[in-house]
């Protein structure tokens, strides 16, 4: 299922996103696999530099210690755990910079984590992706 598409957007000059993580798992144990991909790229042969905390899946916490413990992405395509711990880069550059996203929930992520989450209010709905029979 389709959860969110996009472009982030990042003015000139601007400071890093706060570090976080999109969506966890409410106290559940992780299946050993990812449930919430989250797809970054980059246009015309730029690099995301997202900044990802390694093995942080904190239930979305941040501690002192995820900050020294951040290494940057430099690729111009990313596939990143929504449920670990990352964020968007500074932008030191004078231009806007911009990064499409795709975020994707895999069907043990709806079973085990979305259906009975604090976010599935009932009116925000996830967007199936299937193939025409």
């Amino acid at each position: 299922m389709h959860t969110g598409l996009g472009w982030a957007l990042a003015p000139p000059r601007s400071s890093p996103q706060a570090l976080h993580a999109d969506i966890w798992g409410n106290d559940r144990p992780r299946p050993g696999r990812v449930r919430f991909h989250h797809i970054l790229w980059k246009r015309q042969g730029s690099l995301c530099n997202t900044q990802i905390v390694p093995g942080a899946f904190t239930d979305g916490e941040t501690w002192e210690e995820h900050y020294t413990q951040m290494t940057t992405a430099s690729a111009p395509c990313l596939l990143v755990d929504n449920e670990v711990l990352h964020r968007g880069a500074a932008n030191p550059s004078r231009n806007w910079v911009s990064t499409c996203s795709i975020e994707l929930c895999t069907r043990t992520g709806y079973e085990e984590v979305w259906k009975e989450s604090s976010e599935n209010d009932g009116v925000y709905r996830m967007l199936p992706i299937c193939w025409s029979g």
